[in-house]
């Protein structure tokens, strides 16, 4: 196996544990302030964050419109992505709506391969489907009794996420290959922090002036969400450009799941399921089996 797939797994996985801790955090943030507050906070830390970094940092890589482009877009679809996604977490259970929302790599691989046709193996497209089966099994939707595959507000709310943010992260993959991460994720916080405001001044403009004289830094959970839910979008950004296949390391970035629902299990009281356990190992088995065919 080269050094190329094997820092990409890394990258991957880095992002996917950040990841998994942000969203046990940002489903306590929901719970506590409400979605709309939650949502907000973390994107104006995560977004001022960011930007004192990029000045620190810059990247040697060229503007071009294209990737820039790109970038915007893949911005404003991870920005509303993450706003429903903190409407289903805070609409709950965190356990079901966690492994939903990150059913995207499936819509991922289906955007590379049809928009911008770009090339994934075979062993690439078995290992991306087990993942996503593994996922599918670990939400609780599949159960041994009809009562437990109830399409919950929850459930839709992850649903409607895993396609905007599968849609996003193919964008990104484009965007980082031509203008590098550093550039793309600047410009992806940025237009996603515009349309943020944009949809709560549309959908939710009294619970945005409630949430504008929120004394933000009194909620632990709302500060350590923004933050390593960045550390995870920087990793993967700088894994992207360095995989292989923008597919492969989204599928492996997505496994985060596995640690949210062991947290909200343990932290949250929520209902455990046999199913569920076996998917969380399932989307593990899939992310051997991406980093074998390497």
């Amino acid at each position: 196996m080269s050094s190329a797939p094997l820092v990409s797994t890394i990258f991957g996985l880095g992002a996917a544990v950040s990841w998994g801790v942000g969203d046990y955090l940002a489903a306590q943030a929901s719970k506590r302030t409400g979605p709309v507050t939650a949502a907000l906070w973390a994107s104006i830390i995560s977004t001022i964050t960011y930007g004192v970094i990029y000045l620190c940092n810059p990247g040697v890589r060229a503007w071009e419109s294209t990737g820039i482009l790109y970038a915007a877009a893949a911005g404003v679809c991870l920005e509303l992505g993450l706003y429903v996604f903190y409407r289903g977490l805070s609409a709950g259970p965190v356990s079901v709506v966690s492994p939903i929302s990150s059913a995207y790599p499936l819509v991922s691989a289906a955007a590379v391969l049809l928009l911008f046709h770009t090339h994934v193996s075979s062993h690439d497209l078995f290992g991306i489907l087990v993942i996503v089966i593994g996922i599918v099994a670990a939400s609780g939707v599949v159960g041994d009794r009809k009562s437990n595959q109830k399409l919950t507000p929850g459930v839709l709310y992850g649903l409607l996420t895993l396609l905007v943010w599968g849609i996003a992260y193919a964008l990104l993959g484009q965007a980082v290959s031509r203008i590098g991460w550093e550039k793309s994720t600047l410009i992806d916080m940025g237009s996603g922090f515009v349309a943020l405001i944009v949809v709560l001044t549309l959908t939710a403009k009294r619970a945005l002036r409630a949430s504008l004289h929120f004394r933000f830094a009194t909620d632990r959970f709302i500060v350590g969400a923004a933050f390593i839910q960045l550390l995870g979008g920087i990793i993967f950004a700088i894994g992207l450009a360095h995989a292989r296949s923008s597919a492969v390391i989204t599928a492996i970035s997505a496994t985060y799941p596995a640690l949210t629902i062991f947290l909200a299990l343990k932290y949250l009281e929520e209902k455990k399921r046999v199913i569920s356990l076996a998917g969380s190992a399932l989307t593990i088995i899939g992310v051997v089996l991406l980093t074998i065919y390497a």
